[in-house]
């Protein structure tokens, strides 16, 4: 758990986690630009991104970053559960 998107990039530095799930709108670094620094080195990690808006600009910029998916808050718990066990499983 991070309380912001700089704490967020180093403690993917630090742990290096399989699955990553954020917030498009965090203080400090934003989960697209977030997104984007993990992406200049690590391609494999699977990153689900949340948001509260379904802005067309953010989700095209999100397609760009290959997230496993985009989701729009408030998120229903089996949607989230069905998306986390399908990834676990590849």
């Amino acid at each position: 758990i991070a309380k912001c998107g700089k704490e967020a990039y180093e403690q993917y530095k630090q742990h290096h986690p399989d699955i990553i799930l954020t917030d498009i709108n965090m203080p400090n670094l934003d989960g697209l630009s977030l997104i984007s620094k993990i992406r200049e080195e690590d391609t494999k990690t699977k990153i689900i991104i949340i948001s509260a808006h379904s802005e067309q600009e953010k989700l095209l910029k999100a397609i760009e970053l290959n997230l496993v998916t985009y989701l729009i808050k408030p998120i229903k718990t089996d949607m989230l559960k069905k998306v986390i066990f399908e990834l676990v499983e590849v």
